[in-house]
């Protein structure tokens, strides 16, 4: 099994954004078997681009979980299985790592699967070095790795 999770941020820096909301989905035998999402209260006002962006604003996240209660719930439902991410080991799985980190939670040993590298693989033309698809959907995610297993 595996778990696509994608973030949304206060930012577009790893290292200083915050997390407003988690959303996942943990795949086995290539079929969506659970979902998670959590709005999070990122303890900083949300930048209005970020709001045009996401929909989420102040209000919206106004007495959302904080991001260890989050976090907490996350990890449990992500148990050891494979993290799949688009842009993942530039952006989402950088964020989670540190907030687990100063959070004190262990989440070790988990196996990383990044899709943007196979994405730009498989897609040629301008779209392959700019934003192809930053917005895959879950589904999608999953459509690539089953072709990745499938191929011969």
């Amino acid at each position: 099994s595996f778990c696509v999770v994608d973030l949304e941020t206060t930012g577009g820096s790893p290292g200083r954004s915050k997390v407003t909301e988690i959303g996942a989905v943990r795949v086995e035998g290539m079929r969506v078997v659970e979902r998670f999402v959590t709005l999070v209260d990122p303890g900083r006002p949300i930048p209005e681009m970020i709001t045009r962006l996401t929909g989420i604003d102040d209000e919206l996240v106004e007495g959302a979980p904080e991001i260890g209660e989050a976090l907490e719930r996350f990890v449990a439902f992500a148990r050891q299985d494979v993290l799949v991410a688009h842009n993942g080991r530039q952006f989402d799985l950088p964020i989670l790592a540190r907030q687990v980190k100063e959070l004190g939670l262990d989440a070790s040993g988990r196996s990383v699967f990044d899709t943007l590298p196979l994405a730009r693989a498989l897609v040629s033309g301008p779209s392959a070095t700019s934003d192809i698809g930053w917005n895959l959907t879950s589904t999608a995610i999953i459509r690539i790795v089953k072709a990745m297993v499938e191929r011969p």
